[in-house]
């Protein structure tokens, strides 16, 4: 076979949060697919002379992940966890300021093992990974076990073109 995406990152802007999590989803039904990563950037708001935007990112593994973060089993996808941040300027569907204020805050940082880039298990006839006995290669040059995505520097970019 060729080669698989692992990690996939989704944005959506225009189409609904219903849509945009089902696309998601989908990929996490290729069980080549580790994690997805998904943004969903809500409509411009005004409250007197300031631009807001409520935005959610959501992680999808295959690995849930340990307290303190807060994930929850998919349902329909055996195996698969998801976890959620509201980190626009504003909570969606509410005009209270969400706590995304400055990086390096940890409730609102992203993190995916560098060792789902390298997974690549053999795949069956059927084209599943056979993950007996597999144990991921990844290069000894890479001195970090986890990207990290800190969301307050997504939410400032995204807030530079609103």
């Amino acid at each position: 076979g060729g080669p698989h995406a692992r990690i996939v990152c989704e944005i959506a802007l225009a189409q609904s949060t219903n849509v945009w999590n089902l696309k998601c989803e989908n990929w996490m039904s290729e069980q080549y697919v580790r994690c997805v990563f998904g943004i969903k950037i809500h409509s411009v708001r005004h409250l007197g002379r300031q631009v807001h935007r409520s935005m959610t990112a959501r992680l999808w593994t295959r690995v849930r992940p340990p307290p303190p973060a807060v994930s929850v089993a998919v349902p329909g996808l055996l195996g698969v966890f998801s976890q959620t941040w509201d980190f626009g300027t504003l909570e969606y569907n509410s005009d209270q300021a969400t706590a995304c204020t400055a990086v390096n805050n940890p409730l609102y940082q992203v993190s995916t093992p560098v060792a789902d880039v390298f997974w690549n298990p053999p795949l069956t006839a059927a084209g599943v990974p056979n993950e007996v006995g597999y144990i991921v290669a990844v290069p000894g040059t890479l001195t970090a076990n986890n990207f990290v995505i800190d969301l307050y520097n997504i939410q400032q970019l995204i807030m530079k073109w609103t």
